[in-house]
C-alpha cells in the first residue's frame, strides 16, 4: 500500500500531478511494463496505470523527470502517450488536516491512497471529455493495424518472390523476417532497459531468430506476422471491452 508520503514524494516536497492518455495498452503485461519503466524515473512517485481508461497518472516532485522524459520512456515501449490537462499541486495541499482519504484498488489488487485534492484532479474532466478520450481511433487506423498490414504485405511479397526465385527463397524469407523483427526487437530492447528483460517481445524475437538458425526462415516470418496480428486482435478486444 502506498502511504501519503510516498504518494506526494515527501511531506514538504512541492510537486504536481501529471496525467496521460496512453494509446496501445491492451493487457496486464502492458500495464506492468509502463509502471515499471516510469517508476524508475527520478523524482516520480505514486504511479498509477489504468488499463481500461488507458490512463497514466503520477506525482512529479520539483526537479524530477520532465513530462517529455516520461513521454519518451513510454513511447520507447511502443505506446503513444498524450498529455492531459492537470494543475500544479503543492504537497502541502495534499497533507492538509481534515482531508478525507479515498482508497481504491487497481486491477492487480494493490491499494492506493489518494487524498481529496488528488481525487479532485482525477475527476476534473467532464463525462463528455472522458468519452472523447476513450473513443480514440477506429482499430483499422491504429499503429498496430498499420504494422500488421505492413508485415502481412512483406510476408506475402516474400512468398511470391520465393516462387519466382526458388533458389533464393531462404534469403528472401530471411530478409522479410529481419525487417519484420525490427520494430519488435527495438521494443524488446526498450522494455529490457526499462526493467523487464523477459517480455513477450523478447521471447518472440528469440523464437523467430531460433527458427532462422535452424533454417526455417519461412516459419520465422510467419511467427512474426502472427504475433503482430495477435497484438492487433488483443487491442481490438480491449477497445470493445
Amino acid at each position: 500500500m502506498l502511504d501519503r508520503a510516498s504518494m506526494v514524494g515527501g511531506k514538504d516536497a512541492p510537486g504536481e500531478m501529471l496525467a496521460w492518455h496512453v494509446e496501445g495498452m491492451d493487457c496486464a503485461s502492458c500495464v506492468a511494463k509502463v509502471r515499471t519503466a516510469v517508476e524508475r524515473l527520478p523524482g516520480v512517485s505514486g504511479v498509477e496505470v489504468n488499463l481500461m481508461a488507458e490512463r497514466l497518472i503520477l506525482h512529479r516532485m520539483a526537479g524530477g523527470a520532465s513530462p517529455a522524459a516520461v513521454e519518451k520512456e513510454v513511447g520507447a515501449l511502443g505506446y503513444r502517450p498524450t498529455r492531459l490537462a492537470t494543475t500544479s499541486t503543492p504537497a502541502h495541499e495534499h497533507a492538509r488536516d481534515g482531508e478525507a482519504d479515498d482508497r481504491g484498488e487497481d486491477h492487480h489488487g494493490h491499494t492506493h491512497v489518494v487524498t481529496g485534492a488528488h481525487a479532485g484532479h482525477l475527476h476534473a474532466h467532464s463525462e463528455a471529455e472522458e468519452a472523447e478520450e476513450r473513443a480514440g481511433l477506429p482499430w483499422w487506423r491504429t499503429t498496430k493495424a498499420y504494422l500488421a498490414a505492413s508485415l502481412g504485405g512483406l510476408v506475402a511479397a516474400a512468398w511470391v518472390l520465393s516462387y519466382l526465385f526458388p533458389r533464393e527463397a531462404y534469403w528472401i524469407y530471411l530478409a522479410a523476417t529481419l525487417a519484420a523483427l525490427f520494430p519488435f526487437g527495438r521494443r524488446a530492447l526498450a522494455v529490457a532497459r526499462a526493467g523487464t528483460p523477459f517480455s513477450i517481445e523478447t521471447l518472440m524475437c528469440l523464437a523467430a531468430l531460433g527458427a532462422v538458425v535452424i533454417g526455417a526462415a519461412e516459419e520465422a516470418a510467419v511467427v512474426v506476422l502472427l504475433f503482430a496480428v495477435g497484438e492487433l486482435l488483443e487491442n481490438v478486444a480491449a477497445g470493445q471491452a
